[in-house]
């Protein structure tokens, strides 16, 4: 392929991550994740900061885990509230692909309206690092954020933990994992479309809108498939585990307080939405809400002001 288009490529792939739309050339990139994988990787973080809204900090961080140090992005509202939680924001992209860089808009949004401090991570990806690689960064930089909540201007003890897709799924897995343990728990989860489990554990059937998006989004069943095997090797090994699939969990009781965020056209939609109300079951306070027309891990502007309305009921 010739130096100028593949950089056109390229370009075309940034702006369509960004935006959360589905375009032909990405949903051909996502059809093909898995041998593609490294491209889109690279596209996810090479996305340029955002210009907008104003903070007044905007900062690189480095957290220590015990494979290595993750890379971060702390962002630091004009306002700061009294007793504001501090968030830990954790990226999509199928446990293979995406970057807080790619994330710095929507990051910069809950940070202004929240007047919270949000800090977002780049945990370790697979395939290079497979499950539970990536979980055990996350819950690495949820303790080291949790020590150091006062030092950044937040409330020790007020740590939400959200996510976008394989985010929202990590989120949710690190909610319960921490009851399972007995550990501190997080103030709240924000689960945008999240990968809760493709199986409906009522029936034993794949949800009805992992085929019924089929046609319509830019996760194909391919993808879906791909995404899976790069992070487990052999899914089907772990289908009935619930650190990976939290649905299959034996209680949802006693978890935190939860926003919910599924969209009408996401093949994610059925499992999102069931997790929402067995929560609701157990229950767990949560806020659900449905995106008609928006495909999977839409984070528009309608989506980001109900997230700062979370943020700021907290």
């Amino acid at each position: 392929m010739r130096p100028h288009k593949a950089g056109r490529i390229a370009e075309l792939l940034a702006i369509s991550l960004a935006l959360g739309s589905c375009t032909s050339v990405e949903r051909y990139y996502l059809n093909h994740i898995d041998t593609k994988y490294l491209v889109l990787r690279e596209v996810t973080r090479s996305v340029p900061s955002a210009a907008s809204p104003k903070l007044a900090k905007v900062e690189e961080i480095s957290i220590p885990a015990p494979a290595g140090r993750i890379p971060a992005r702390g962002y630091w509202p004009l306002k700061l509230r009294p007793n504001a939680p501090l968030v830990l924001y954790i990226h999509g992209g199928g446990y293979a692909i995406g970057s807080y860089k790619e994330m710095d808009k929507e990051t910069r949004l809950l940070a202004a309206g929240g007047e919270c401090v949000v800090v977002s991570i780049d945990y370790a990806l697979a395939p290079e690092h497979p499950y539970p690689a990536g979980l055990a960064d996350c819950e690495a930089a949820f303790e080291w954020l949790e020590a150091r909540a006062s030092d950044y201007g937040c409330s020790p003890g007020r740590i939400v933990v959200a996510g976008d897709s394989a985010g929202g799924n990590l989120s949710a897995v690190l909610s319960q994992k921490r009851r399972d343990e007995g550990k501190s728990m997080p103030l709240a989860q924000m689960l945008f479309s999240p990968e809760i489990g493709s199986i409906d554990p009522t029936t034993g059937r794949v949800w009805p809108s992992r085929e019924e998006g089929a046609a319509k989004s830019k996760l194909t069943p391919h993808s879906l498939e791909a995404f899976s095997k790069l992070y487990l090797g052999d899914p089907e090994k772990y289908a009935a585990d619930p650190y990976v699939n939290p649905i299959m969990a034996k209680s949802f009781a006693r978890l935190p307080q939860a926003l919910v965020v599924s969209c009408g056209l996401d093949p994610l939609r059925d499992e999102a939405e069931a997790y929402a109300r067995m929560l609701e079951e157990a229950g767990v306070e949560v806020l659900a809400r449905r995106f008609e027309g928006k495909d999977h891990a839409y984070m528009g502007k309608e989506v980001m002001d109900l997230a700062a309305e979370f943020l700021m009921s907290l």
